[in-house]
């Protein structure tokens, strides 16, 4: 039985709530007692260490949301986490939703005023020691962002994870993550208030940027792969994103980016060698198969990154698994 509501869950787990300080972290329970809330997609199982004790986590959803009840607490106490992976692996980390914000009241009137003038000292990360912990302070302005986070190797890119705090009506969103140290690299994936757009933006008051080639030539040799026959392209694309850290989705928006070219390429190349399908008769069958195709494109790839935001690529590789037997079987019978 979770404390929590479920729609607020849903919108937890579903990457869309707006206000995640509002869930996760540690907030008192209407009966009495205190309740700490995370959302740990990645964990096979989580527990809360705090004052010598080590109580595990119970799993309110199939897709990483653990809570636990602390009845005899009255007042907020220092925890940490200790997540299980699959792998067996275990790690402890501060949770960032305990800790409280950085920017100050002061910075949201001047910020709102427009005379912040030493702005670039607040947005953009920077490292401090905040509330007792070393870590990276985060800050951006995006007004018309629906949920905005933090992504980086250390959430294998995966913009659930770490949703930033918003600010009032200032458009600024903020998140301090204990234990980032300079040099992690990270990007903010924001999520619009309008028509479902997404997108991973570059921070504008960065410090240092990665150097090309970085994770586009990591891909880039990944895709060679599928120069074997029978390895599909999309497939190497994503493995190879994934082995570089990045989530599902961005593994797969790579291999539909990468898609682009490679098709466009191969198109120029047909109809180079048939001239005869750019006739003034044939022209609009063109037109008309590349517009179909591009809408139903639109949605199926909107379908599927949805997907796999919530899933892993589990079903896909038994299905190309199951259908290869299918298939041998036929042909050796």
């Amino acid at each position: 039985m979770t404390t929590a509501p479920p729609e607020a869950i849903a919108a937890i787990v579903g990457g869309y709530h707006g206000a995640p300080f509002d869930v996760l972290g540690q907030h008192p329970l209407a009966d009495g007692g205190r309740v700490v809330r995370t959302f740990q997609p990645q964990a096979s199982a989580v527990s809360v260490l705090s004052g010598g004790e080590r109580r595990p986590m119970e799993a309110a959803s199939a897709d990483g949301f653990f809570e636990l009840t602390f009845p005899e607490a009255e007042e907020p106490f220092a925890y940490q986490l200790a997540i299980a992976l699959p792998s067996g692996q275990t790690y402890v980390a501060d949770d960032p939703y305990r800790f409280g914000p950085v920017l100050t009241e002061y910075d949201l009137y001047l910020f709102g005023e427009g005379n912040h003038f030493q702005l670039y000292e607040k947005l953009g990360a920077h490292p401090i020691e905040h509330e007792g912990a070393a870590g990276v302070s985060f800050a951006v302005w995006a007004p018309n962002a629906l949920r905005v986070s933090v992504v980086g190797n250390f959430n294998q890119w995966d913009g659930r994870r770490l949703p930033m705090r918003p600010r009032g009506a200032t458009g600024l969103w903020e998140l301090f993550l204990p234990g980032l140290r300079p040099g992690d690299m990270y990007k903010f994936e924001v999520k619009s208030r309008f028509n479902d757009y997404q997108v991973v933006k570059s921070d504008p008051y960065g410090f240092a940027m990665e150097l090309r080639p970085g994770t586009a030539l990591g891909i880039g040799i990944a895709q060679v792969a599928s120069l074997i026959p029978g390895v599909s392209r999309s497939g190497a694309t994503i493995m190879g994103a994934l082995a570089l850290g990045l989530s599902r989705s961005a593994a797969a928006e790579f291999s539909f980016i990468l898609a682009v070219p490679v098709m466009l390429a191969a198109t120029l190349f047909e109809l180079a060698g048939s001239p005869q399908a750019l006739s003034a008769d044939r022209l609009p069958v063109l037109v008309v198969g590349f517009l179909t195709a591009f809408v139903s494109a639109l949605f199926v790839v909107r379908a599927f990154l949805r997907f796999v935001s919530l899933h892993t690529f589990a079903a896909f590789a038994w299905y190309r698994i199951v259908f290869g037997l299918l298939l041998l079987a036929w042909y050796l019978g």
